[in-house]
């Protein structure tokens, strides 16, 4: 089901570009890329301000509960100094997180991030890495989705106004390879939805079902926009 729905995304992004064309396909690509551009740029203010909202900062520490993955309790209340590095490779390893998550986790903790801010335990810093990690990766896609939709709708504008010329004989085929790297690029943004899905609702039916499927795991996994997300 799921690889149906990945390869279906893909074509219809392949058929709206060899629909609309090879000029209008790369305006919307390109104004996918400034969107992401910006939304990288603006993620860290959005995510300050979410953060210094008390309500809002301590409701995401409730649901994404991150001291919950270290498999022994006691461990949660010990400083990350007194934890030898074997420790922390079996606290990892034995961890639910996924992927951008594990890796923010183990720097914070390794690099001691945190520690001017008065945070010093292991089960601290699973929960503070989780909810700043989650906060900007929801910080990205709202950036990204609002300057998707006014940059769409000044582009069909212009197309609408201008007319944008076709080329005669490659038009077609040009304008669906673009729209196939639209596609990768759409699914790589409906992607990044994985870690918050399968945080907050952390239910192994789900999981396994995006583990499990090749498509869907090479872009959760592979996906460069949350490996661009910082875990601070």
């Amino acid at each position: 089901m799921i690889t149906a729905a990945i390869i279906g995304i893909i074509l219809l992004y392949i058929l709206s570009g060899a629909y609309k064309g090879f000029l209008w396909s790369v305006y919307v690509l390109g104004a996918s890329i400034i969107s992401c551009a910006l939304a990288f740029a603006l993620m860290g203010p959005i995510s300050s301000a979410i953060r210094n909202n008390e309500y809002i900062y301590n409701s995401m520490l409730s649901y994404t509960e991150g001291a919950e993955s270290i498999y022994d309790v006691e461990l949660r209340k010990v400083p990350i100094d007194e934890i030898s590095d074997d420790e922390l490779e079996e606290v990892m390893e034995r961890s639910d997180l996924v992927f951008p998550l594990r890796d923010s986790v183990y720097k914070n903790i390794t690099l001691k991030r945190f520690e001017s801010e008065g945070i010093v335990t292991l089960g601290d810093y699973f929960n503070e890495s989780l909810v700043r990690v989650i906060i900007n990766i929801a910080s990205f896609i709202i950036v990204y989705l609002v300057l998707r939709v006014i940059s769409t709708f000044i582009i069909c504008w212009a197309d609408y106004t201008f007319n944008f010329k076709k080329i005669r004989k490659a038009d077609f085929a040009l304008g669906g390879a673009i729209g196939l790297l639209r596609g990768m690029l759409g699914l790589a943004v409906i992607f990044m939805f994985v870690p918050i899905l399968l945080t907050i609702l952390n239910f192994d039916s789900i999981r396994d079902m995006v583990e499990g499927n090749t498509l869907a795991a090479f872009f959760h996994n592979s996906n460069l926009l949350l490996m661009l997300i910082p875990g601070k």
